[in-house]
């Protein structure tokens, strides 16, 4: 008992089941047998038809989130390509996301813990919980802390996708706003400046028509003249006629004697 324990040491505990529980093979692309009805899943989140990760025996600067890297990816671009033209740039977010200062770990020095674990693992982790493998595939823990991490790192570069999406789109409307409110406001002057056209107008049309009258008043006022010099005429010639008479009168009379 006062023996320490090696690392390497693999303890096989019995395990009161009819059947040996069948391994996982943590080096294929496809769904867990059975975890999505796991009750120690403690992911609910995750869909039972999930391809894995990668495989976890990789070194931690493996791409290890390829599939929800595209699955969470895929409709925010899609937003993006509906909403406005890019916003942001996916490869650099995602860069920036997944850069090296987010995966590295100043205070580890490597792998010195392993666990071998048989049939789904009843121990919650920190943060997200994975399932861990079967018998003869050891995880380390300082791995699925690692991956915890950055499905942590995505979950939080997705949410600030979405914000950079709803900020965007906020922005493109207080934009539109803006031009509609330039453009009202283009509309009021322009119909001010019709209503002064056609004011001016009005006084023309006005100063017109009093010209109009004036002009009446003249022709009226030349045709009480040409009335009153007909009028004239007819008199004068009536006297005209008259001494013509008289003269033609005188003429017929006889001479008087001298």
């Amino acid at each position: 008992m006062s023996e320490p324990l090696s690392p390497d040491r693999v303890f096989d505990f019995l395990v009161d089941e009819p059947e040996p529980h069948p391994a996982y093979n943590f080096f294929a692309l496809g769904p867990l047998p059975g975890y999505a009805g796991n009750p120690n899943n403690n992911n609910g989140w995750i869909k039972a038809d999930m391809p894995l990760l990668g495989e976890l025996g990789f070194v931690a600067n493996e791409p290890m989130v390829g599939p929800i890297e595209d699955e969470i990816a895929e409709p925010i671009v899609e937003v993006e390509e509906q909403v406005i033209a890019p916003v942001v740039d996916m490869d650099e977010d995602i860069a920036m996301l997944f850069g090296d200062d987010d995966f590295k770990d100043e205070d580890s020095e490597g792998f010195d813990e392993e666990e071998e674990v048989g049939g789904p693992s009843t121990v919650v982790a920190e943060g997200q919980c994975f399932p861990f493998p079967s018998r003869g595939h050891p995880t380390p823990l300082s791995m699925i802390e690692d991956l915890s991490t950055r499905l942590g790192n995505l979950e939080y570069g997705h949410e600030q996708l979405v914000y950079k999406v709803m900020v965007s789109q906020m922005v493109h409307a207080a934009d539109r706003f803006e031009h509609i409110g330039t453009q009202v406001e283009h509309g009021q002057q322009t119909v001010t400046l019709g209503d002064e056209v056609i004011t001016s107008l009005t006084q023309q049309v006005q100063a017109l028509q009093a010209a109009v009258q004036q002009r009446d008043t003249h022709i009226q006022q030349l045709q009480t003249m040409v009335l009153e010099m007909s009028s004239r005429e007819i008199t004068l010639m009536r006297c005209i006629i008259g001494i013509d008479r008289r003269l033609t009168d005188m003429e017929r009379r006889p001479s008087r004697p001298q």
